[in-house]
């Protein structure tokens, strides 16, 4: 089915319309009182040697198709179907009296906020809710795929400080099960200094007995035994805080390696085949052969070829880059994968989102890696970013030196040498100077630092000073008990 992005536009078809009612039918010299004499020595120009009536069909054709062309034609193919398999995770994050303690700098609870967002921006194919406990629980976010939301609210909120001082770890198992309610996997991960050195035999058979796997991670230097074996008896990973993101990588890998994924998004993407290109360029051709002499026959066959040329390219560079960043997304997750599906980004202009695919590859090999940060660099450069194209072009010679680095990084660096003396220009100097402190005994008194510093203007916008308001502001954040009825050996003490 052929459909029209622009359907408004076809009302030009009208104009070609009146042009041969009036005009088809009339000699040529009736057309002398409309046009000046060189526009209808150009409009009656007879190379070709066509008659004045064919010549006036084929100029409205070529018009119309124009008009046709402006309307942006589609073909609407069949709907793609695209499904997503998704992990269900829940991040419990204990916030009791314990995690304020300072055995790791600055406190177990600051420390446990960073490692849950290195969790979220290291997630892939995951949905995540997060949800905070102490003697109850409390959810934070639902299970959402919106990553980016989550990690803009947790950079800018503010953690409640009145909760219990005891914790419950159960009711954090608990109120993760009520989330996971309708998920084929359960999985919980715990961030959280363990609690007291009690049994967790409930725990434990409660989580057998509804399928869930907790991965915990130990927020403290001196964690009990009882919370790694509560990790491993459900099948899940237990790892100590490390400062690297290491303990991070080893709870999501074994995440990945579920053997029973959560289906969790359908929808259907349009298949869509532009044909603006045919009328565009049969329009051309008419126009050619009602305004060129075909007997030339070398310079003819040279438009003609230029003609097919630009119009496969037409068809086949944006659209080649669309298909095969569609059939890229197609295939399973590898470092591969994602470096081609950036490549794809960049040359189709979407700049930042390449460089967004660039920065979340990881792998061990040092010319992929040199290539990688190469990209990065070269997609700062087409959006006008001199200075961290400089940065990235110095981290790709690092790894590995390429001769197009080097090249690049040449003329990066004489950009930016460029536009600092296009700015020093035109700036004022002015002379601060810094008086010392007169000592008691007056020996520093006439002492003084004279300066030359450069002042350069600042014209923010309105908009802008309230942007820069809004990123720096606190908010509270908003939180929902979670009934639950569970509790642990250790809820009723403050450890």
């Amino acid at each position: 089915m052929i459909v029209w992005v622009h359907p408004w536009v076809l009302m030009g078809l009208v104009i070609p319309l009146i042009f041969v009612v009036l005009f088809l039918g009339n000699k040529e010299n009736h057309l002398e009182g409309i046009f000046s004499k060189e526009v209808l020595a150009r409009l009656l120009y007879r190379a070709t040697g066509l008659g004045a009536r064919t010549r006036y069909g084929l100029l409205a054709l070529a018009v119309s198709l124009f008009i046709v062309a402006l309307s942006k034609p589609v073909k609407m193919q069949a709907f793609l179907s695209k499904k997503e398999q998704l992990h269900d995770v829940v991040i419990a994050v204990d916030v009791s009296a314990s995690m304020h303690e300072k055995d790791i700098y600055p406190s177990r609870l600051a420390l446990a906020k960073e490692k849950l967002t290195a969790l979220i921006e290291a997630s892939r194919n995951m949905r995540i809710a997060v949800i905070l406990y102490a003697n109850d629980a409390y959810r934070v976010f639902p299970l959402s795929t919106d990553t980016k939301g989550m990690l803009y609210v947790l950079h800018r909120a503010i953690f409640p400080k009145n909760f219990a001082k005891n914790s419950n770890l159960f009711a954090a198992i608990e109120a993760g099960n009520r989330i996971l309610k309708d998920s084929n996997t359960k999985q919980i991960v715990l961030l959280s200094d363990g609690g007291a050195r009690v049994s967790r035999s409930k725990e434990e058979a409660y989580l057998k007995a509804h399928y869930i796997q907790l991965h915990a991670l130990a927020i403290t230097t001196n964690p009990p035994p009882s919370l790694q074996k509560l990790a491993q008896s459900s099948g899940g990973v237990y790892r100590q805080l490390t400062w690297s993101q290491k303990d991070i990588k080893a709870i999501l890998a074994k995440i990945k390696q579920s053997p029973s994924n959560q289906v969790a998004v359908q929808y259907q993407i349009k298949n869509e085949k532009a044909l603006f290109a045919y009328p565009l360029g049969l329009a051309l051709l008419i126009l050619f052969f009602l305004y060129h002499d075909i007997r030339r026959v070398t310079s003819t066959i040279v438009v003609l070829l230029l003609l097919s040329t630009g119009l496969n390219r037409l068809k086949a560079g944006e659209i080649e880059y669309k298909d095969k960043l569609t059939a890229y997304e197609k295939l399973p997750e590898s470092p591969k994968k994602s470096y081609n599906i950036a490549t794809m980004l960049y040359r189709l202009h979407h700049y930042k989102k390449a460089i967004k695919r660039y920065e979340n590859i990881t792998t061990e090999n040092k010319k992929l890696k040199a290539k990688i940060l190469y990209n990065i660099a070269n997609a700062y450069i087409q959006l006008g970013d001199w200075q961290k194209a400089k940065i990235y072009l110095d981290k790709s010679l690092s790894t590995y030196a390429f001769a197009e680095s080097k090249h690049n990084l040449t003329v990066v660096k004489q950009m930016l040498h460029k536009i600092k003396k296009q700015r020093g220009k035109g700036q004022k100097e002015e002379k601060i100077i810094f008086k010392a402190i007169a000592s008691k005994n007056n020996r520093y008194k006439q002492r003084s630092s004279k300066y030359t510093v450069k002042l350069r203007p600042l014209s923010l916008s309105l908009e802008q000073k309230w942007l820069q308001t809004l990123q720096h502001q606190k908010s509270p954040l908003f939180i929902q008990k979670i009934p639950t009825t569970k509790r642990s050996l250790d809820a009723d003490k403050s450890y």
